[in-house]
């Protein structure tokens, strides 16, 4: 399994999961997995305007953050996960249920955030303290 660190941080498939090091005395497990798909809109119809036509396909999905904390303990807030999209667009997610946790040592803790999705690649960083620590990868697919 790969390791991710602060300065050194993982490129991931979506639910791959990667051995996160914070310092000696603060180490786990983390995945993230989804998108879980619910609500899909289809694409604006030709016959609407130049601009509304431009428009993609998209959904409504969740995102999961599981940590499992080997020692220490390790918070988890909704601000600290960021989403682009291929463009490099930021995709607003927003806490479904508590926007923190902490995995406490032996511990496991999730947190799901959700947001709005077009067709086509992705990312999702976890930045603990606005430092990128692991990156997954993944496509929304609308057919």
């Amino acid at each position: 399994m790969p390791t991710a660190t602060i300065g050194k941080p993982q490129l991931l498939a979506m639910g791959a999961p990667t051995l996160v090091v914070f310092d000696a005395a603060t180490r786990g497990t983390a995945t993230v997995t989804g998108p879980d798909q619910t609500i899909t809109q289809p694409a604006a119809s030709a016959s609407a305007s130049a601009s509304a036509s431009r428009a993609r396909a998209s959904t409504a999905a969740t995102i999961t953050l599981t940590v499992g904390s080997a020692s220490g303990s390790i918070p988890l807030t909704a601000s600290d996960l960021v989403c682009r999209d291929e463009t490099g667009a930021v995709i607003p997610l927003t806490a479904v249920g508590p926007a923190s946790a902490t995995a406490p040592a032996g511990g496991t803790a999730q947190l799901v955030v959700s947001g709005i999705f077009t067709t086509g690649a992705a990312q999702v960083t976890w930045q603990p303290s606005g430092h990128p620590l692991a990156l997954w990868d993944f496509n929304i697919e609308l057919d």
